[in-house]
């Protein structure tokens, strides 16, 4: 009768901290977008031109390029062609309804 009462509180447990690292990581994610977008504002401000790179902006802008969450390294994160902040992410990679491709702050898809 324990590991029945066990069971069925560890099939609710597991898919809730699924959501919640899923939705973590979502925000971690939107928060670096966020972060080089107002860098390359501030750059731009400065300088006049658009960056080249998410390099450009360090350390005058950006004390360190943003990585993460986990697997996410720096290199995830690209501008576009107009200057806005992008991330790439292998399908399904913090969730099943992630799809390949590269993603601005407005693109990313509302859950993982």
């Amino acid at each position: 009768m324990v590991v029945v009462i066990i069971g069925i509180l560890v099939s609710i447990a597991i898919p809730v901290y699924s959501n919640v690292t899923n939705a973590a990581n979502r925000r971690a994610v939107s928060a670096n977008l966020r972060t080089i977008d107002g860098a390359v504002q501030t750059f731009r401000a400065t300088t006049g031109a658009l960056p080249a790179g998410i390099a450009a902006l360090v350390p005058d802008y950006l004390a360190v390029a943003p990585a993460g969450p986990a697997p996410l390294l720096a290199a995830a994160y690209t501008l576009t062609a107009a200057g806005r902040a992008q991330v790439t992410l292998a399908a399904g990679q913090f969730g099943s309804t992630v799809a390949a491709g590269s993603f601005t702050l407005e693109g990313l898809p509302a859950t993982w």
